[in-house]
């Protein structure tokens, strides 16, 4: 999508308006109309290194955002924040735009930073991360809140259970073009004998990005289930 595209339509089949977030005209605030149609791919580049230069000066608008988003979590007053759920509420009202939650995105992305910071702190895990951040603000979120109360205990818990997904881990492996280090983490933490036997039943390589073909007699299979061997 050029710069002189028009105006992106804001509805969806029917009469009800697209989700605020997916308007790309609405005002500007945190991020441009440019910013919006960028994250929502609604924008087409002449290079993929002019896309590569636009999300970088959108990651240096979002970081320089950061600040003013801890500015109004710490400033802004309680009945502030209520007139405005009010407001959007009745805005939602009026104009029937389709429902999105005021909290579960700001949420979401709390915690897609907290673990952007604990991968790159190394000291805790996630689940740590929110923890500690968690056990920090909701006392005076409570106090400014309640002005009659005061928080003496604040117990966070959180635990999260997962599986990767092994199948899709191979299929991103066959048809990403991956590079070599993240074959290694695959088969250094999951079966080596799977991805083999896969590639032989698809009759297909892994293709390191034009650079070398992983197949399924590569001599790198052998060097990992010989190390396995050895360490069980």
């Amino acid at each position: 999508m050029s710069e002189d595209t028009p105006d992106v339509e804001i509805h969806e089949k029917g009469n009800r308006p697209l989700p605020l977030h997916r308007q790309v005209d609405r005002g500007r605030a945190m991020l441009t109309r440019t910013d919006r149609e960028l994250l929502l791919n609604l924008k087409e580049y002449d290079s993929e290194q002019a896309r590569r230069n636009a999300r970088h000066r959108l990651r240096e608008h979002i970081r320089e955002s950061l600040p003013d988003i801890f500015l109004i979590g710490t400033h802004l007053e309680p009945d502030e924040l209520k007139q405005l759920v009010d407001r959007q509420r009745k805005l939602d009202e009026e104009e029937n735009y389709a429902p999105i939650s005021l909290t579960s995105g700001v949420f979401k992305f709390g915690c897609q930073l907290a673990d952007a910071v604990a991968a790159d702190d190394q000291r805790q895990t996630f689940e740590e991360k929110v923890e500690g951040d968690l056990a920090t603000v909701l006392p005076s979120v409570v106090e400014r809140a309640n002005d009659d109360i005061v928080v003496t205990d604040v117990n966070v818990d959180i635990s999260i259970e997962t599986k990767e997904d092994t199948d899709a881990l191979i299929d991103e492996l066959i048809s990403g073009n991956p590079r070599m280090t993240t074959v290694m983490s695959y088969l250094q933490r999951h079966d080596a004998d799977l991805l083999r036997e896969r590639l032989r039943e698809q009759d297909t390589v892994i293709d390191l990005a034009g650079k070398e073909k992983i197949g399924p007699d590569h001599e790198l299979f052998e060097l990992i289930t010989g190390e396995q061997s050895d360490s069980s």
